[in-house]
């Protein structure tokens, strides 16, 4: 992969920007529109497989709201390693390059963890059940196409059952690209997959722009081997 140093101080400072704007409590200072599309997004993701005692590592975890998302599912919410979590607890770790959002993170979920750490260069310290990743790779970065599958096989290597992820696309108008925002195919970004695990999902029609994948390490979760419906084209391997 490329180096990406100068980039990643670009992403860190345009975040810091948002959330100076915004606030620590408001979508928008993640370029999110709000929080309905941020909610279909996690919806979406949150289909990966069971929860119930499962640990997560979020990459790109910006201010938390995943962690609240599966709070309003229900779920209760514990730190690795918390001594008096309920066997059930989903056990969350948050990780963001941004040190100001995992500040402002661990003040709106003080009972989950989070960190500070580029986890596409240097890995997760500990491996996690789901490695999931909402809207992480929307900014536009260089080499943004070997970034990315850089970052979906650092996800992979460090998942113990199963990685979702959400991605813009297809691109919305041919042979133009954003200057910002990184938009996909999604046939692609599964093809990446399956160079790591044929037990690929892929999901469209959710929300206009917008794709999610699935990959199991484990195929008794996998949608596609149990015979559940695909949401969007034919990827499994």
């Amino acid at each position: 992969m490329p180096d990406w140093s100068a980039d990643r101080d670009r992403v860190i400072a345009f975040y810091e920007t948002q959330l100076a704007r915004y606030g620590p409590r408001d979508p928008r200072s993640l370029h999110w529109v709000g929080a309905s599309t941020q909610m279909a997004r996690f919806g979406m993701l949150y289909q990966v497989g069971p929860w119930a005692g499962r640990s997560v590592a979020d990459v790109g975890s910006g201010l938390g709201d995943f962690c609240g998302f599966l709070v309003s599912k229900g779920h209760a919410i514990a730190a690795p390693g918390s001594p008096n979590a309920p066997a059930d607890a989903v056990r969350y770790t948050g990780y963001d390059l941004t040190p100001e959002m995992v500040t402002a993170a661990q003040a709106n979920y003080p009972y989950a963890e989070f960190a500070v750490r580029d986890c596409v260069t240097d890995g997760l310290p500990t491996p996690a059940d789901y490695v999931v990743a909402s809207g992480t790779f929307n900014v536009r970065v260089d080499h943004h196409q070997d970034f990315f599958h850089a970052a979906i096989e650092a996800m992979y290597r460090d998942c113990l059952q199963a990685v979702a992820f959400n991605f813009l696309g297809p691109p919305a108008y041919p042979n133009w690209e954003s200057p910002l925002y990184y938009e996909a195919e999604p046939l692609d970004m599964a093809a990446c997959g399956r160079t790591l695990t044929p037990h690929v999902a892929l999901r469209e029609g959710y929300l206009a722009g917008d794709a999610t994948v699935f990959l199991y390490k484990d195929a008794t979760l996998c949608p596609e081997c149990r015979g559940i419906p695909s949401m969007g084209q034919p990827v499994h391997g």
